[in-house]
């Protein structure tokens, strides 16, 4: 029998399974809940169709339990540039503002991340490329691992059959230059991370949102970019007034990262804290964080040197 009085709480569709799969374990209200069952949600949610009428009839089952464990998701992301809308290179000599360049409509343009390493920089100014978009984010959970309360350790793993999210949305991003400064900044990829979590937890200082109004691309592998969107089927309109702000959103976000007085205050820590790269919800639990090699990326995307 349904009920409406028997709901405990609502998830977006973005997150309902990472954080709701069948076997997970949630907290409601101090009390430990296990999830039995989930009804499937369709398979795709384009931003036409995407609202309250499209998923209502999406209900996990939850019962009280008393396991002594915890669960994390273990899950698949893929984010897919389908449409490119704008083309920008930014300058430090233009003070924030980005000038812009219309794609080509017959042509599209080479992937940032394949372009021949530039040793020299010949336009002044010139720092990095970025754009604005439509994207395909495609979310998959597979299983789940069981972490002991007593030490957080793994004690086993559990796989799980489950359609994949996928839905449309708006997007900015930004070229990480990986080609030079793979091999010139240790951890780069967690430095890539960091910077990402740093970039949506300064976003509310230029425009009205909060952390779960947009995500970022928690790539811990092979990072080329620096990827937020609208966590919003169809989008939010977030990123793209974000767009306007690269430069000084990327200032921030490394102001934060070198600003951390929590941070520093603890020698040979270098995976930030809830004052500063753990205050956004992250799919990898906030693993592979490297605040240091962050700050390095970003003042190298602020100002790219012209060596």
């Amino acid at each position: 029998i349904y009920d409406q009085r028997a709901v405990m709480d609502t998830i977006p569709y973005s997150r309902v399974f990472y954080h709701a799969f069948p076997g997970s374990i949630i907290m409601h209200r101090g009390r430990k809940y296990r999830i039995e069952s989930m009804e499937s949600p369709p398979p795709f949610v384009g931003g036409a169709s995407f609202g309250p009428c499209g998923c209502s009839n999406l209900i996990a089952f939850a019962k009280p339990t008393s396991l002594q464990y915890s669960t994390q998701a273990l899950s698949i992301n893929e984010i897919t540039v389908v449409k490119k809308i704008k083309h920008a290179e930014l300058s430090t000599d233009c003070e924030g503002e980005t000038s812009r360049k219309s794609p080509d409509n017959g042509k599209q343009k080479q992937e940032v991340g394949k372009n021949e390493q530039p040793p020299k920089i010949e336009r002044a100014g010139a720092v990095a490329v970025a754009g604005n978009g439509v994207v395909t984010v495609k979310r998959t959970v597979h299983g789940y691992k069981k972490l002991s309360h007593v030490n957080r350790k793994e004690l086993s793993r559990t796989t799980i059959s489950l359609p994949p999210m996928e839905f449309d949305t708006y997007a900015l991003w930004i070229d990480a230059d990986a080609a030079y400064l793979k091999d010139v900044i240790f951890n780069f990829d967690g430095g890539v991370h960091a910077l990402s979590h740093a970039m949506v937890a300064v976003a509310p200082l230029f425009v009205p949102c909060t952390s779960s109004d947009i995500d970022c691309d928690h790539s811990r592998y092979d990072c080329t970019r620096i990827l937020l969107y609208d966590q919003r089927a169809g989008g939010s309109g977030v990123t793209a007034q974000l767009y306007n702000f690269l430069v000084q959103l990327l200032q921030a976000a490394v102001d934060l990262l070198e600003e951390c007085t929590s941070c520093y205050s603890i020698k040979g820590y270098d995976g930030g804290c809830p004052a500063c790269l753990q205050s956004v919800p992250c799919d990898n639990f906030h693993q592979d964080l490297s605040r240091s090699a962050g700050i390095r990326v970003g003042k190298h995307l602020v100002k790219r040197p012209g060596a």
